[in-house]
């Protein structure tokens, strides 16, 4: 934040009082909102998963994602990379990949290598 801005802030808030909030309270306000959605849904998706339903259910949307596939299609009459299958192939991966980074390392360990 720049010296101008810090400055601006000091006087709306010396002019309108408690009401105004500074650029600095409301980056931290959206810092901690941000954190508490994390946290959110890192506990709802590691609950659900922790199941066997729940077990079940990753390995179904790991497949359906195409996780341990391989991104590049070749084409069957030419042999080169189809590159608009290649890309929804990428697209659908990182649905999963979204999803794997707020997953429990353990959970994830019993459903992408089970013994």
């Amino acid at each position: 934040m720049s010296t101008t801005q810090k400055r601006g802030d000091r006087v709306k808030k010396a002019t309108r009082g408690e009401a105004y909030t500074t650029q600095a309270e409301k980056k931290e306000a959206q810092l901690q909102k941000e954190a508490a959605r994390e946290k959110y849904i890192r506990d709802t998706l590691n609950e659900a998963f922790a199941t066997p339903s729940g077990e079940k259910a990753l390995t179904i949307i790991m497949d359906l994602c195409g996780y341990n596939n391989y991104d590049a299609v070749a084409r069957k009459d030419t042999g080169t990379i189809d590159m608009e299958t290649s890309f929804y192939n990428s697209a659908r991966r990182s649905v999963y990949l979204d999803l794997r980074a707020y997953i429990n390392r353990s959970i994830l360990k019993e459903t992408e290598h089970p013994q």
